[in-house]
């Protein structure tokens, strides 16, 4: 399926384009607000939502994700979307907290050549056992301003350069619903020669800025430690031949973790 953006935008391969995958249109207004709140000048927004008709105001893009909801098939489309752009993938269930926070990190993942991959720190429940997620009120302040994490990155905002996107390709759609997607991709592009990285200059909330989330239950914190594994788990096994039991022998199957 091929989505070309709206006529009115014109667009420059070192520009960028914010994605959202929306399910919560409550959650979703309140992350647009945010934007609003701490950007002189609203960045190019395509929102890609899933079961609801919800629209964000005439300086957001709204495409119609597809049925039944795979979040990396409607990231791809947001992806899609923006031609040449980089791209800042987001959920929808964060907060901006800081003044023109895209074109920050923007500007600070440009400045690393082999940087794929650019995430902020995130302040609220994140990640499994495969991925760094590093915490904004427990990173020390002698820490780097940047660096490249030893496993990979898990995905509530997260800048993805074009030219990696070029070379490795879209997000892997059959991971079925949600989770493992951002491992795998973070995988695919170590093996592409590029690295995932860190700043801890930006900061987003996620959820609600506490350990868990807002809402259910956070399958991605820890799914070693779900009782059946989900569809996307059984995936990622099958494609890496990962172990998810706690006595599995896993040490050679992030070797996109060994920089």
């Amino acid at each position: 399926m091929n989505i070309k953006p709206s006529p009115k935008y014109s667009f420059l391969p070192k520009q960028f384009g914010v994605v959202v995958c929306n399910r919560y249109p409550e959650l979703m207004e309140k992350f647009i607000e945010s934007i609003r709140a701490t950007h002189d000048q609203l960045p190019s927004i395509v929102v890609v939502r899933d079961r609801n008709d919800a629209s964000y105001g005439k300086d957001v893009e709204v495409i119609d994700g597809r049925l039944p909801f795979v979040f990396a098939r409607n990231s791809n489309l947001g992806i899609q979307y923006f031609a040449d752009r980089d791209i800042f993938l987001c959920n929808d269930d964060i907060e901006i907290m800081q003044k023109e926070f895209f074109p920050q990190l923007h500007a600070i993942g440009c400045a690393y050549p082999r940087c794929g991959l650019m995430s902020p720190l995130i302040k609220g429940g994140v990640g499994n056992e495969l991925q760094d997620y590093y915490k904004a009120e427990q990173m020390p302040e002698d820490a780097p301003k940047e660096w490249v994490v030893k496993t990979t990155l898990h995905f509530p905002c997260i800048l993805l350069k074009r030219r990696m996107i070029h070379r490795i390709g879209l997000l892997d759609e059959n991971f079925i619903g949600y989770g493992f997607e951002d491992v795998d991709y973070c995988i695919r592009a170590f093996r592409g020669g590029f690295t995932s990285m860190v700043t801890r200059q930006l900061y987003v909330k996620h959820g609600n800025g506490e350990t868990g989330l807002d809402r259910g239950k956070n399958y991605s914190v820890s799914f070693a430690k779900e009782p059946k594994e989900t569809l996307s788990m059984q995936y990622f096994q099958k494609k890496y031949q990962y172990d998810f039991r706690p006595t599995g022998n896993n040490a050679r199957v992030i070797d996109g973790g060994k920089r």
